[in-house]
């Protein structure tokens, strides 16, 4: 898979998912805007990683952001916290809003929910335990629903994704 020639814009670049991900696209020849809060921990994060990377700071909270990679569901969904659900639905409302202002245009517009995944924030002695059939997936694993529905060609766009998978929002 190649993505010469494309422009990926990844959040939360310096760690867990983001950074897999940013690994993945560089590898495979796309220019990555790589955000993170510290633009200094991002490019200390990324320094080894060969290809295009341009580290930019970004802050989700902040209502200029264009675009997100964030789980739209969650394992701990029974387990969390009303305000953390209420944000799940306000991304999914966010994808339908961004889909529709760029529908005419080559942008994509997805939200994708890797699953449980080992990453710093996936890995809590707190979790509760689902057993062996849920073992947590790689970042390696999960990246690879994000590259799915980015590869050159004809991708789908305002769609919620589990895995490669499209989900009934």
């Amino acid at each position: 898979m190649t993505f010469a020639g494309q422009i990926a814009l990844v959040t939360g670049a310096n760690q867990g998912l983001g950074l897999e991900l940013t690994r993945q696209l560089a590898a495979a020849k796309a220019t990555v805007y790589a955000t993170a809060l510290d633009v200094t921990a991002g490019a200390a994060a990324l320094v080894d990683f060969p290809g295009d990377i341009w580290v930019i700071p970004l802050n989700l909270t902040q209502p200029a952001t264009l675009t997100q990679l964030a789980n739209s569901d969650s394992p701990l969904k029974d387990d969390i916290c009303p305000a953390y659900q209420s944000s799940k639905i306000a991304l999914n409302a966010l994808t339908v809003l961004y889909a529709k202002e760029f529908r005419n245009s080559d942008t994509r517009v997805n939200s994708v929910c890797p699953g449980w995944v080992m990453t710093d924030m996936g890995h809590n002695e707190d979790l509760p335990d689902y057993g062996d059939a849920a073992r947590p997936m790689t970042p390696e694993e999960a990246v690879a629903a994000y590259l799915w529905l980015i590869e050159p060609g004809d991708g789908s766009t305002c769609g919620f994704f589990t895995g490669c998978n499209r989900v009934a929002w």
